[in-house]
Parts: C-alpha cells; structure tokens; sequence
C-alpha cells in the first residue's frame, strides 16, 4: 500500500475513508520515493527495519507497521490456502431433508385475515419443506435433522479452526475487555455499566451520590444461570423506579426475541416478580405501577398493559390495543415523569396517545403520510413536536398546551420568528424536552446533527419561548453525533452526547449549553491503534 493514499492500517480500528497523516514534506517525491521504494524491494522484515532508520522516526513507525501487517496478512494467506486444500480433500456427505409436498394457500382464506383485497378465489401452491416449521421448537425429527446440519458444517469447516482463531485474536486485540460505561446521574444515585475479562456478560453498578461506594445491582452473569441455556442471555431495558429502590430488566433465554420482565427489590424485602412473554421494557408511572408492551403472534407489538406490583399477571388492565398489522406500538416515560406516552406508529404515518390521570387522551388523530414525534414539558404544560405534517417534505418545530395537545403552533422566539422552521436541506427527528432548553436530532449536511434552542420563557399554562436554535459543533468533518444517558430533567445546562468519527473512537462528552464547549468525559480505549496516523477529510 502506498503511503499517504486512502488506506486502512490494520492496527487500527475498522476505519474508511482515513488518511495517512504526514508532514508535507513526507508527501514529495524523493522521500516518499525513498519509502516506498525501500518498502517494495526489501524481502524480510528485518531488513524493512533496519532500512527504516534510514528515513525519519514517524516514517520508520509506519513501515515497521507495515511489515507486521505485511506479515500478518502473509499468515492468514497460508492459512487460507490450507484450509482450501483440506477443504477439497473432505468427504463428509450433506444432509438431505426429505421432501414432503404440502399445498399452501394464498389468498382469501376462510377464519384468516389475511389484509386488504386477498386474492379471491385463492392461489395454492406447493411447498415441500413446510414440515420443517415448528414453532414450538421441540420437534425430535426437526431436531435431528438440524443437529445433522450442524455436524455438516463442523467437519466441513474443521481446517479453519486456525484461520478463525487468527482472526479472532487480531480483532480481540482493539477491544479493552475490562471497561466501565461513564457514569450518568438519576435522582439520587449515578449509574453505570461494566464488562469484565472472562465473563460473557455485562454488570450493572451504581453508587450513592456523594459516596465512592459502588454496588453491583444486576449482574447479567448470575442471571444466565437461572436459564436453560446459560450461553443464550440477552438482558437489555435495566430501569431503575424512580426513587431507585427497585430495578426492571427484561431477559430472553431463547433468541426468540419475546422478554420476561422481572423486578427486583434492591433492599432485598421482597422477592423478585415476573412478567412473561413481553417487548421487554417498562414505563414506570411510580414505585407501585408500570407499563409493558406486548406482542402478537406475528411478533408485532400491539398492546399495552398496565402492571401492579404485588398483584399476579392475570390482573394486568389492557390499555391500548392496535389492529392495523401496520402499526407497531410502543410506550415510555416522560423525562420530566409527568405523562406516560403510547405511539402507533407504521413506515409513514405515526399516532400518539398520553396518560395523565389515569385517562387516556388522544394527541392528534392518524393522518396518512404525516409522522410527528413529542416530548412533554411540565413546567409550561406544554408538548414540543416535530412533525411534517401540512405536506412537508422534513419536519419543523411545534408546540401545544396539553390541555389541548392537537392546537399545534410552530415554536417561536421571542421577536415572533419560528425557531427551526421547515428546511429543505434539514431533516429534524426526535425532540427532547429539558427544564432549561430544547434539544432535536437529526441530519443535516449529510451526518447526524444535534439542534438545541434555550427557553427564555416557560410560564405555566402558556407556550413556551425560546432562543433561536444552535447547531452543536463538531472537530472532524465527517462524524456521528448522538444524544447521551440524560436521565434528569433538569441537568443544570449540561447535555451528554456521545460522537465518533473515522479517526476517534466512541466518545463520552459533556455539553454546555451557555458556553457551547465541551468536556471529554471519556473516550472508547482501542489497544494497538495510533489516532495521530490518520486524518478524516470530506
């Protein structure tokens, strides 16, 4: 590979795009001759070595990085010319699944909805593995037949065992395996997470504010032991109750994708309560009650169900159903805790509901075409939209009194101006409602934007004011740039974003929204891998 062209160093992380970055003096012709010359006409690399101190340190730094990445990708090669060999010598014979022809219908079929406008009369058509579907995954002849697959592949692929262990290795050697997620404050504790060398899954830790003394309140490794099979774990949705004395989580044992959400009591007064076959997740309303989704038996999720604790599942209320196959839905808290929202949402088109008081009130009615998203901001009783709606090509910036949360009218600021009105060129996403201020995502220029607009005025019971809105400002050109943990409402002007580019690694940092600067929590540990060789240019 030539020096200073578009390349990727096999040190690094997955990088595209990346540049070697090098004085301008490295890029002319006689040094750069002089490398590449040296790299192609040297055999060892010992030699490549001892001609690297012929040139300067940082060029001597990158071809010594190129003879150990020439060196490596030598090894894999072998191995890979191995494998193929032993691969042609292997005689180990497929299985064949027997074919047993079962006449399907398409169409309008009687008892079955089968959507709008079915065929009618109804297409058949042959289908000779149908046999094989068993949802209930206990099928002794389908078992077989798949422990049969399985040994097929084993012995087919044994001469690789070498080749996927190089390539495991060269990829564990990026990745730090003992590392903690920077800690983010909710009420009255900050919470974090922790992956530690050797164990398979994740810890969940959290301290007192104020106290250096960490408790490890779910570990995901104790949890795959109450499962049938310890090595399918998937535990995801950890929600502390709002005054942190219990926990939620929801677990899949068996990468059905279908989760038991179980509470913990983290004082230990009470035993641990399920409730099964859900989305997994819940919107706690307070310490006594919560919501869940769940799914039907296309997997779509489509009701929500209010849970008490203490009481058995069967006493659970149904809150919301959605018939239309179209429409998923799905159900969370407010971050100012005031209402608990329920979206049906399809591929075009997005319907809101908020519970306040025990009611359940509409937002505004499905329009075909039309998606808006909300967040609620208690202190003015206001909502903050975005949405398209009125035929807009990308959305714009609304507000509306929850008294009347279909009265939309566009965010202003206080001269009357709307403050991120529609733009061609602007695509704005979810918006996010703090104490102090306005924040949207989306894209803009082609990469993930962030938009956020201060109150100036929030009065109860009347619109909320703001500042015109500031894109946050990034170092490299071409980045990702997501909104943090931002557990609290009201952060004290401070926002958590994570961003990344092709050069840096996942970074944790804190955003100030008067001084608009930012403070680097943390950036993502990546072994064997040197930022400074590269740069990222649009």
């Amino acid at each position: 590979t030539r020096l200073g062209t578009r390349a990727r160093c096999t040190s690094s992380p997955c990088i595209l795009g990346a540049f070697s970055k090098q004085p301008d003096h490295f890029r002319c012709r006689s040094a750069a001759s002089v490398a590449i010359g040296t790299a192609e006409s040297l055999q060892t690399r010992n030699q490549l070595s001892r001609a690297a101190n012929l040139i300067s340190p940082k060029m001597a730094m990158i071809a010594r990085r190129l003879a150990l990445g020439a060196a490596a990708a030598t090894s894999l090669f072998n191995e890979r010319v191995q494998a193929l060999s032993a691969a042609a010598k292997s005689k180990a014979v497929p299985p064949v699944a027997p074919r047993r022809p079962k006449d399907i219908m398409f169409g309008k079929v009687s008892g079955e909805d089968r959507g709008p406008n079915p065929m009618d009369p109804p297409v058949i058509r042959q289908d000779p593995y149908f046999w094989l579907r068993d949802d209930t995954r206990k099928d002794k002849e389908i078992l077989g037949h798949l422990d049969a697959e399985n040994a097929y592949s084993q012995a087919q692929t044994a001469h690789l065992e070498q080749f996927r262990e190089s390539l495991y290795n060269e990829m564990l050697s990026h990745v730090k395996e003992d590392d903690d997620t920077v800690p983010y404050k909710d009420g009255d504790y900050f919470y974090w997470s922790r992956t530690v060398k050797g164990l398979s899954y994740r810890q969940y830790l959290r301290s007192k504010v104020g106290s250096d003394e960490e408790t490890i309140y779910l570990d995901v490794n104790e949890v795959s032991k109450t499962l049938p099979n310890p090595k399918q774990c998937v535990v995801n949705q950890v929600e502390a109750s709002p005054d942190g004395s219990k926990v939620a989580y929801a677990v899949d044992g068996t990468g059905y994708e279908t989760y038991d959400i179980v509470v913990k009591y983290l004082d230990g007064s009470k035993a641990e309560e399920k409730i099964t076959k859900t989305m997994g997740g819940v919107a706690w309303r307070d310490e006594t009650t919560f919501y869940y989704v769940v799914e039907d038996k296309s997997h779509r999720p489509y009701q929500v169900w209010k849970h008490v604790l203490g009481e058995s599942q069967d006493k659970d209320v149904l809150i919301y159903e959605e018939n239309d196959d179209l429409y998923n839905v799905a159900c969370w808290r407010s971050l100012d805790g005031s209402l608990i929202f329920i979206e049906a949402e399809s591929k075009e088109t997005t319907e809101l509901r908020f519970i306040s008081n025990d009611e359940l009130v509409l937002v505004r009615k499905r329009e075909a075409g039309v998606k808006y998203d909300a967040a609620s901001h208690a202190p003015s009783s206001s909502l903050v939209i975005t949405s398209n709606i009125g035929g807009l090509r990308n959305r714009a910036l609304f507000t509306a009194p929850v008294s009347e949360p279909a009265d939309w009218t566009p965010l202003m600021d206080s001269e009357g101006a709307a403050v991120l009105p529609h733009d061609e060129g602007r695509s704005l996403d979810n918006p996010r409602a703090f104490k102090d201020f306005v924040v949207v995502t989306g894209r803009e220029d082609g990469f993930t934007q962030i938009w956020v607009a201060p109150l100036t005025s929030a009065e109860q019971c009347g619109a909320p004011v703001a500042e015109q809105a500031h894109r946050m400002k990034f170092e490299a050109d071409a980045f990702t740039a997501r909104l943090g943990a931002n557990a609290e409402f009201d952060p004290k002007q401070q926002l958590r974003v994570t961003y990344s580019s092709t050069t840096t690694p996942g970074s944790t940092m804190q955003y100030d929204i008067n001084s608009k600067k930012y403070e680097v929590l943390k950036v993502a540990p990546v072994p064997n891998y040197d930022a400074s060789l590269y740069d990222t240019e649009r």
